[in-house]
């Protein structure tokens, strides 16, 4: 902001304060603005005009400085008579994004942004796409400046880690946290308070398959299993070595005693030296001539 628009935003901060001290019976009741204003993010060219609007009235307008940068005070002409209306602006011929409410003896910044033509669709990432855990990074575009953002997911708000405010050229990151950390897909959606909302999808997957671990200890052994069916009989084996002699034999019957064996062999000699005896008879008898 130029020197100059640093003088006159100390001069209306100033009669801001000293307003209240000096109001006469027709009571004015002063709302200042000032900061940047901007056409398609590009800072408006000088003299643009910027004008704020209540009820489709034009209530107050500046022409910006060579850097785009405004300063314009509006004022009630009877008291309360503009407290908590909606304060709309322009810039140039375009609409700005941005607006307020009317609130008395108040002097704030306001960041202005209008598109020239219609406006781009806001869009959302979401880094990483897909991981294990429920952690991740939101980041947005063409919102509207100066608003907060807020993201959400079915089931619940994604929590953030930083109070979310969209930067003046429409963006915004943020480090969410989801409400489960359950696999599955999750929608999220980012909105500001000017009404543009943007989705974008986050997938929580299994992790990656951890290291094989120490082989365990050897187990009892298992109970034995039924017996098996019998083979086929084997060849015959050699001869085995002859066995030791037999035990010696009963004993024999008694012999008939030597008395009764000598009287057979006697009586049989004496039979023979019969037959012997009648054989020479016979043979001295025979005639000699026959």
């Amino acid at each position: 902001m130029s020197n100059l628009r640093i003088l006159l935003a100390t001069v209306l901060a100033l009669s801001l304060a000293l307003v209240p001290a000096f109001v006469s019976a027709q009571s004015t009741s002063p709302h200042g603005f000032y900061g940047k204003a901007r056409i398609d993010g590009v800072a408006a060219s000088a003299n643009t005009k910027v004008a704020a609007t209540v009820d489709g009235m034009e209530v107050a307008s500046a022409n910006t400085d060579a850097t785009g940068d405004y300063i314009l005070m509006i004022v009630e002409t009877v008291a309360g008579q503009l407290t908590g209306k909606t304060i709309k602006f322009t810039i140039g011929t375009f609409s700005a994004t941005q607006s307020a409410q009317f609130t008395a003896f108040n002097n704030e910044r306001k960041d202005l942004n209008a598109n020239s033509g219609p406006a781009a669709a806001a869009t959302a990432t979401v880094a990483p796409t897909t991981g294990p855990g429920n952690v991740v990074v939101v980041s947005g575009s063409r919102f509207s400046a100066g608003s907060p953002v807020t993201l959400t997911v079915p089931g619940g708000p994604a929590a953030t880690t930083n109070v979310v405010t969209v930067a003046p050229n429409g963006s915004f990151s943020a480090v969410a946290v989801l409400p489960s950390s359950a696999a599955g897909a999750y929608v999220i959606t980012a909105a500001d308070n000017a009404g543009r909302t943007a989705t974008t999808t986050y997938t929580i997957g299994a992790g990656a398959s951890g290291a094989a671990g120490a082989q365990g200890a050897v187990g009892p052994a298992g109970t034995a299993g039924p017996a098996g069916i019998a083979g086929v009989a084997g060849a015959a084996g050699k001869a085995g070595a002859d066995g030791k002699a037999g035990a010696i034999g009963a004993a024999g019957p008694a012999g008939q005693d030597a008395a009764s064996g000598l009287a057979v062999i006697a009586l049989v000699v004496a039979i023979v030296a019969a037959v012997i005896a009648l054989a020479s008879v016979f043979i001295m008898r025979k005639p000699k001539n026959a």
